[in-house]
């Protein structure tokens, strides 16, 4: 997986949605997990990890 550092940065302040449906985080899947819950959880087979 490889992130655009630059771009991530530019859109700090942004919500989340807004920079996954951008391509700057090139997940597959979005995380599930509640709000303000410290764990999420990805499957990480399906992103290649």
């Amino acid at each position: 997986m490889t992130l655009h550092i630059e771009k991530l940065i530019e859109n700090l302040g942004n919500e989340y949605n807004s920079i996954f449906e951008a391509g700057i985080i090139p997940y597959k899947t979005i995380p599930k997990g509640f709000p303000g819950d410290p764990i999420l959880s990805l499957n990480m087979a399906r992103e290649g990890v």
